[in-house]
């Protein structure tokens, strides 16, 4: 094992490192200590400690010596034989007569049972030729084919994800198929005119919050002074008064149908609706002019809904929005 060098504030502190870079025990590495730490000029500038350290090398295994040239005498000297290579060949043949001997002996005293014996050892070497495994081989087989069987933990976390999915899809059917229950209109404009008040309030405003019902719209309406502060460059701050509004009643709802809800200060919707009529109209007469479509700038839902319709109180004109938000818009096409 090659050693590492290791810096530290304390020459105990090194080790420790040089322990966690070569992963072992103190027991099972050794250390040279290379720079103890030190102080110096006045302990302004101090020197870290070195250590080197490595893991400590096993003992090598004992040789065994053999001679090539003696390898008869050798395993005459284990037999417990004789010195020579004849006389080693002796031993093995008397020990050959011995066995053949006490195996004769044996057959006699029971040569059923060595039949029997010598029976299994053929049917045992015929089934291994003939492609069969003996007994063992096969309930190990069988050991390990039940093993294989048992379902594993990533089986079982698919079987968990489709009953989920399962699961998810019945409760999206069932939502689908029977009508959920739809928040009563007096609730909704309770709950758009307590958010106005506090928004009202919240900016220190004099203005009056109403929530009225327009067809299938709630309008929840700020009316008083200095109230523009509300609608913002670009109708901005009206637009986010708006979703906050939304977000409001749909949490107050828990999953029930909801209406369509605008926000309107100081009766802007209708001023800008009137200018979206007036802008629908000479943007079609270009369009019949050219023949050519025209795309808007984009737009939210309330004043998409201006453009289709007042374009379907044009004739030759038709109207469709494309892209997304933020950025979806009215197309303006000849019909």
């Amino acid at each position: 094992m090659e050693w590492v060098e290791v810096r530290g504030e304390t020459v105990a502190k090194a080790e420790e490192l040089a322990l966690d870079q070569l992963g072992v025990g103190r027991d099972d590495a050794e250390f040279e200590v290379v720079q103890s730490a030190e102080s110096r000029w006045l302990g302004l500038k101090r020197v870290e400690a070195r250590v080197r350290a490595r893991v400590r090398p096993s003992a090598p295994p004992p040789k065994v010596e053999r001679n090539r040239r003696g390898r008869g005498k050798g395993r005459d000297e284990v037999g417990g034989s004789g010195s020579g290579g004849g006389d080693s060949r002796q031993s093995k043949k008397q020990n050959n007569e011995g066995r053949q001997g006490a195996r004769s002996k044996n057959q006699g005293r029971g040569g059923d049972s060595g039949g029997q014996r010598d029976q299994n050892s053929d049917r045992s070497r015929g089934g291994r030729q003939g492609g069969q495994q003996p007994t063992g081989g096969e309930s190990s087989q069988s050991g390990r084919g039940e093993r294989n069987s048992r379902p594993t933990k990533s089986d079982t976390n698919r079987s968990n994800k489709n009953s989920a999915n399962k699961n998810r899809v019945n409760k999206e059917q069932a939502v689908n198929n029977d009508e959920r229950e739809e928040v009563p209109v007096k609730e909704q404009q309770d709950v758009v005119t307590e958010f106005l008040s506090g928004i009202v309030s919240g900016f220190g405003l004099n203005a009056t919050v109403l929530a009225t019902m327009d067809e299938d719209t709630i309008v929840g309406s700020i009316a008083g002074a200095e109230v523009g502060l509300l609608i913002g460059p670009r109708a901005g701050t009206l637009k986010a008064v708006q979703e906050l509004a939304r977000t409001t009643v749909q949490r107050h709802a828990d999953g029930r149908d909801t209406s369509r809800l605008v926000i309107d200060v100081a009766g802007y919707r209708e001023r800008r609706k009137a200018a979206l009529v007036g802008f629908t109209e000479e943007q079609s007469k270009r369009v019949l002019e050219t023949g050519e479509p025209v795309a808007l700038e984009p737009m939210d839902a309330p004043d998409r809904k201006s453009v289709h319709d007042a374009a379907a109180e044009i004739k030759g004109i038709t109207s469709s929005s494309a892209g997304e938000d933020p950025k979806r818009h009215v197309v303006l096409s000849p019909s």
